[in-house]
């Protein structure tokens, strides 16, 4: 809320400005990013100290954000006025502190003195501008026996409400209350403190003082009044018990006055001898005087005079002041002997006893009463003549434990006698159990928890874990594939309301799950000859999601660069048996492996051409034949070239890049066969077969 501090009209802008309105916190849920202005202005007395303006809604909550500034006296209030939150009608306060102005709220363009006056205002708005009201006062004069004043003020309103004020009494008896609204009527009260000569009360309209605020007549500001004072008064007497006086030792007696009619209540306690003195009564009015004993046990208000102490509703009022106001008293019963305790740092569950205590009459009946706190405790009481017991119940948890011991007998006030724990109750032992896993601890298996020891009432609940993070929380768990070859914990909890957690833990080490199952096993597929390609058919399995690995081999050389389901067979393979070995794995399970292998691969048969160089030849020239082998590159072995009944051998190596070129002898005139047989040797003859070529006829001329 603005908040506007006047020293002077010099001033006035500088204080403003450094004051600049915070203005009110709006309470939660409005709407503070859609704002409307809302706009007004008030006129700055000189005499005006401290002023104060509000938006306030039917909740009583201030809203909006404020900003403030001054202009010649004046001073332009702006709330940034939220489109939604303010509940009702709200209305616009000016409070005004000092005895010389008096502020209101706001209607139309006056200002009043109640809310039930003033007039809801909306925002967007610019209200104008509002003058604060001269204050009034109330005078007046105090008339009594005494000249002595002091210890005295007059109140206008309620202590503490909105808008009362007070004023001292001078040495005269006059008293003038300042700073009230001149159109409000206000009920005054005289205020008495302590020491002082006169009681206080609500003043009425006959112009006296009462105890009761029904009885306070409003006086008008403005007005004068005369209070006619009563004096302060006293009651007085003694406590005796039937048989005897009392004496220093006895219970001492808590004495109490209440006024008949009206609110006034004094209190003393009776002297070692018995008497007893009330002060701060008023005088002529009629009090209804009671006793009680120690911890506070009634005993009965005063009667007859003289006569035993009665119950309340037959109670004989005494009038102030007096005194002989004597009263006969009942002796109380009160423990001997020694003092039993209970423990004094129980726990849930814990058994508290107390021993009956011994009491000054023999003839006495005794009850017990358990409490937990300020509360009646809710466990388990039992009660005979040795005494009483309690099992502290988990209801009692933190708090402290008592016992309230009452005897009583004919004629006489209750005794009573307490124990209490020393330490708030603290929780119970936790429940004993043990935890055991039972199942095949392997993947794909159900693992199931097995508690015993827990006492009835306990609360079971279940953790299971690896390596760090929770699997589940049931009493049973069925072992994924990444609980393989990992240790897999059992936490069991028991809960006892009340009670430490008890906690108790298994173990066991999770194995593979077994090996997934060929319903038809793995087989080679494709022919088995250079060129071709093997393929393996993976089967089928009992389980889905199975995985191959496969490695091939060729002879005794294993392929490092090839895991796939297919081979293709190449010249390196003749001679040799391939081989797979398949592994069939699924993650978490065993693995299963099959082993599959070929025949020895078939050597290649080579292409053997033979061509002559010329078909024709001179018998004084040499025929050429040229001799191509296919199949492997830069074969090794020899070329045998036919002719008619005779042959030529030549040796074909790798540097002949496949073909070699033989030169006939002379030959005589005459028609030839020509044809050339391939043998291959060294590494050619493991991968390659002897072949030959076609026939060629060669004509010597």
């Amino acid at each position: 809320m603005p908040l506007i501090r006047r020293i002077s009209r010099a001033t006035t802008t500088l204080a403003l400005a450094a004051l600049v309105a915070t203005g009110a916190v709006a309470p939660a849920g409005a709407d503070e990013t859609s704002t409307d202005p809302i706009t007004y202005q008030v006129t700055i007395p000189d005499e005006a100290t401290h002023i104060t303006t509000r938006v306030v809604d039917s909740n009583g909550d201030s809203w909006g954000w404020s900003s403030v500034r001054t202009v010649d006296g004046v001073a332009e209030f702006v709330a940034s006025w939220p489109r939604s939150g303010p509940v009702g009608s709200p209305v616009i306060e000016i409070e005004v502190d000092g005895s010389d102005y008096v502020g209101g709220y706001v209607a139309g363009d006056t200002l009043v003195p109640t809310r039930a006056q003033a007039i809801a205002v909306r925002a967007p708005a610019d209200l104008g501008r509002f003058d604060l009201r001269p204050a009034a006062t109330i005078t007046g004069h105090l008339v009594g026996e005494s000249e002595d004043f002091s210890r005295l003020s007059v109140q206008a309103g309620d202590v503490g409400a909105d808008g009362s004020r007070s004023a001292p009494v001078d040495l005269d008896g006059s008293f003038t209350i300042r700073g009230l609204d001149p159109d409000l009527s206000y009920p005054l009260q005289l205020m008495a403190y302590t020491g002082a000569a006169y009681v206080g009360g609500w003043v009425t309209s006959e112009g006296t003082t009462s105890d009761l605020d029904t009885d306070a007549a409003p006086v008008r500001a403005g007005a004068t009044v005369d209070v006619a004072l009563d004096q302060v008064a006293k009651i007085e007497g003694t406590l005796r018990y039937a048989e005897r006086p009392l004496v220093s030792g006895d219970t001492r007696w808590t004495v109490v006055a209440s006024a008949t009619h009206g609110e006034r209540r004094r209190v003393a306690y009776n002297a070692s001898d018995g008497s007893y003195s009330i002060d701060g009564l008023r005088a002529g009015a009629s009090y209804t005087v009671c006793v009680s004993a120690g911890m506070g046990n009634d005993a009965g208000c005063l009667g007859e005079t003289g006569a035993h102490v009665v119950p309340a509703a037959a109670a004989v009022s005494v009038t102030a002041p007096a005194t002989g106001a004597d009263a006969v008293v009942w002796q109380s019963l009160y423990r001997t002997g020694t003092k039993p305790t209970i423990d004094r740092a129980p726990a849930v569950g814990d058994l508290l006893t107390l021993a009956a205590p011994t009491w000054s009459d023999e003839d006495v009946t005794v009850s017990y009463s358990w409490h937990s706190g300020e509360d009646l405790a809710h466990g388990t009481v039992t009660t005979n003549a040795a005494g009483s017991t309690y099992r502290v119940s988990p209801d009692d948890l933190g708090k402290y434990v008592w016992v309230q011991v009452t005897a009583t007998a004919p004629n006489r006030l209750d005794g009573t006698y307490g124990s209490e724990t020393w330490a708030p109750v603290s929780l119970g032992a936790a429940p004993t159990m043990t935890a055991r896993i039972s199942g095949v601890a392997r993947v794909g298996s159900r693992l199931a928890a097995v508690q015993t020891g827990a006492q009835p009432g306990t609360t079971i609940s279940y953790t299971w874990t690896s390596e760090g993070r929770t699997l589940g929380h049931g009493p049973s768990l069925t072992l994924a594939a990444a609980q393989a070859n990992s240790m897999v914990e059992l936490v069991v909890r028991g809960n006892m309301p009340g009670h430490e957690i008890g906690v108790a833990t298994d173990t066991v080490a999770v194995a593979p799950g077994v090996a997934p199952r060929a319903l038809v096993a793995p087989r080679f597929s494709g022919a088995v000859r250079v060129g071709s390609t093997l393929k393996i058919d993976p089967g089928t399995w009992n389980v889905p999601g199975v995985r191959f690995t496969y490695t091939w081999t060729s002879g005794s050389i294993t392929a490092a660069d090839n895991h796939t389901s297919s081979y293709k067979l190449s010249l390196s393979d003749t001679s040799k048996r391939i081989r797979a070995h398949v592994v069939v794995s699924r993650p978490g399970y065993a693995s299963a492996a099959f082993d599959l292998a070929t025949g020895l691969v078939p050597r290649v048969r080579p292409t053997v051409t033979a061509t002559l160089a010329d078909r024709s030849v001179r018998s004084s020239s040499r025929a050429k034949v040229v001799v191509k082998v296919t199949g492997q590159v830069g074969p090794r072995g020899t070329v045998k070239v036919r002719y008619g009944s005779r042959s030529v051998v030549v040796k074909m190596t790798p540097k002949s890049n496949n073909r070699v070129t033989v030169v006939l002898p002379k030959l005589k005139r005459g028609t030839y066969k020509v044809s050339a047989t391939f043998t291959p040797t060294g590494s050619s003859a493991s991968c390659l077969t002897p072949a030959s070529s076609s026939s060629r006829t060669l004509r010597v001329r």
